[in-house]
């Protein structure tokens, strides 16, 4: 099946501004226009020139950027789509990556034929508005039945054992998977240049979210993830920036501790639990660098496990509470050790491709010597993200925590916490390992068994 052409480059437009619109308000301002021209490769653009494009575009004379008017401005003028890119032909490339993948129906783009997509995307861009898009046999995009459920992230809430889809746009999930699983893209995105846009875009996303102005969205994303501020001890109204609502505290007893479990959810997440690394590594993290050395790059920790290991991985998604607490009571490790690095995404369609994304990304690693002596010691690792480049501990080394205890928190977006125990230390819940068997994320709380 196809599209025409007015329709699926409406859909990209739409699909690209609803993926930069980080504090979900629905249109995009000048740091997210920013952004949205460094993804898309063009050359360097000096702020002078962002501006005049944003005011351009903006026809509303509001100071952003609606989903139409990016649409509208785009289509006004072949030259338009060439000042965002710097290729006019670009676009094409960029398109398979939106909305349109899921619609274009059965066709199969291999990395065998992925470098051929140029030449058709200049022909294609070449045709009349009323025309479809080129589907020729090096064009063709298929996502096969595994492909598929590849893009589909299901999470189990514990609580209710109600199965729901991770929101995410189609778009963003289509990208991820075009970057982390291609040949192609996988290459481009260990490149540096790649690496070191994501370290600016994740640098200026913290500035964005420091500014008072950035509040403004608070209320919007509340509301589109239905999060229970009324658990938060400061209201929306009091909050003076975006990064401090993400940072927010809850108020005590919101997340009451199962005080019959040894160990404990350590943040509002999205969980996978393993009883060992070697059961880890066939089932989810496959990152082809992975081990334990490369993760806590500690020699005297690394003693301690081995790939007999227990692992817990703690996924936190943007709308979730962003502070992490204790799994166990005990002594905090007498150093913490950062650890710098990329800032990939953590989500499970990059995770579970070569991409070494806990082995890579910037870190923070320290340990726990559990009170409870069957328990050992417990490797600690905090991991940043793409738009999550603030990692802070607010327990020190060497302090004493009780099982549910904050201990850190972090800034803007999603990002991880993985947890190790020494081997046979660790029986796991059962459902916990049977839903990370098939493999489905579990939705659990801070205090969670």
């Amino acid at each position: 099946s196809v599209l025409k052409r007015d329709d699926a480059e409406r859909m990209f437009w739409c699909g690209l501004a609803k993926h930069f619109d980080g504090n979900g308000s629905g249109v995009i301002d000048y740091l997210e226009l920013a952004m949205m021209v460094d993804s898309l490769h063009s050359p360097q653009r000096s702020e002078e020139e962002i501006r005049s494009i944003l005011s351009e575009i903006d026809v509303g004379k509001d100071g952003t950027v609606s989903w139409q008017e990016l649409n509208d401005w785009a289509k006004k003028d072949p030259k338009n789509v060439e000042r965002l890119t710097g290729n006019p032909n670009a676009i094409w490339r960029t398109m398979l990556m939106a909305d349109t993948v899921d619609n274009v129906g059965t066709y199969l783009l291999s990395d065998s034929n992925d470098a051929a997509l140029d030449d058709d995307a200049a022909a294609a861009s070449s045709t009349s508005s009323a025309s479809v898009i080129n589907t020729s046999a090096s064009m063709r995009i298929k996502l096969s039945i595994e492909s598929q459920g590849a893009l589909h992230i299901m999470v189990r809430d514990r609580k209710t054992a109600q199965v729901f889809e991770e929101k995410i746009g189609r778009s963003l999930k289509v990208a991820m998977r075009m970057m982390y699983s291609l040949k192609g893209g996988r290459t481009a995105v260990s490149a540096q240049q790649v690496k070191a846009m994501l370290q600016k875009l994740t640098e200026a996303q913290g500035r964005h979210y420091d500014d008072p102005k950035s509040r403004l969205g608070i209320a919007k994303f509340v509301e589109h993830h239905k999060i229970n501020i009324q658990e938060s001890v400061k209201s929306i109204e009091e909050f003076r920036t975006y990064n401090e609502f993400f940072t927010r505290q809850l108020k005590p007893g919101s997340r009451p501790v199962d005080k019959d479990s040894a160990v404990v959810s350590a943040a509002d997440c999205r969980l996978s639990a393993y009883q060992t690394v070697t059961v880890a590594t066939q089932i989810w993290i496959k990152g082809k660098n992975f081990c334990i050395p490369t993760l806590l790059q500690d020699s005297t920790l690394t003693e301690k496990f081995s790939e007999g290991a227990s692992v817990i991985i703690f996924r936190l998604s943007p709308q979730d509470y962003h502070r992490f607490h204790a799994p166990v009571s005990g002594t905090m490790g007498s150093k913490q050790k950062e650890i710098p690095g990329a800032l990939y995404t953590v989500n499970p369609i990059a995770v579970r491709e070569e991409i070494d994304v806990y082995g890579e990304n910037k870190r923070v690693v320290t340990w726990i010597d559990c009170d409870d002596k069957r328990l050992g010691c417990m490797a600690f690792v905090a991991i940043g993200a793409t738009c999550v480049g603030s990692i802070q501990f607010t327990a020190k080394p060497g302090q004493h925590v009780k099982k549910g205890d904050e201990v850190g928190y972090f800034a803007f977006g999603g990002s991880t916490v993985v947890i190790l125990f020494e081997p046979n230390a660790l029986m796991i819940d059962r459902d916990l390992l049977e839903n990370s068997s098939k493999p489905i994320e579990t939705y659990v709380q801070v205090g969670y068994s």
